[in-house]
């Protein structure tokens, strides 16, 4: 069977363009267009999410120095604390002898630290006493830290 030139496609050609290729070309111009918007909204993105993270990051960092910072200084403290100096002015027991000590109102015992009145005689005077949150935020840490692990563990 012959085809004749009249059934054969042919691509109209209105004033020297092409309209099936001019459609082409706009949309891939279009096409072009899109791809650069949405590199350009990636880029952007990309970049408040490394902001955030920086800033996230920042957050946590300077959380842990202030942290450490607090427990340095309150050891410090804590330290100062136990070499300053107790009066007794009790008759207590002293634990790693077993005999009681001869301490009163009228005679009071000196020159002993906190940190020894506390080991000998397992009692903490009031000016032995550490004024501070430490124990409170330790505890408050390990609460933390055992909820952040179970939430690793479990999903």
């Amino acid at each position: 069977m012959h085809q004749s030139d009249e059934s054969s496609e042919t691509r109209p050609v209105l004033n020297g363009v092409n309209p099936v290729q001019k459609a082409k070309d706009k949309r891939n111009q279009m096409k072009g267009k899109a791809i650069s918007k949405i590199n350009e909204s990636q880029r952007r993105f990309n970049c408040f999410m490394y902001s955030c993270a920086f800033c996230v990051l920042g957050s946590f960092v300077t959380f842990v120095i202030l942290l450490v910072k607090y427990f340095v200084d309150g050891y410090e403290e804590r330290g100062r604390i136990d070499h300053h100096e107790s009066i007794v002015y009790e008759h207590w027991k002293d634990y790693t002898t077993g005999e009681l000590v001869n301490c009163s109102s009228d005679d009071p015992c000196r020159d002993w630290t906190c940190e020894y009145v506390k080991e000998h005689f397992h009692r903490t005077p009031d000016e032995c006493q550490y004024d501070d949150w430490m124990d409170q935020v330790m505890i408050f840490l390990s609460i933390l830290t055992f909820f952040a692990i179970c939430a690793c563990l479990c999903g």
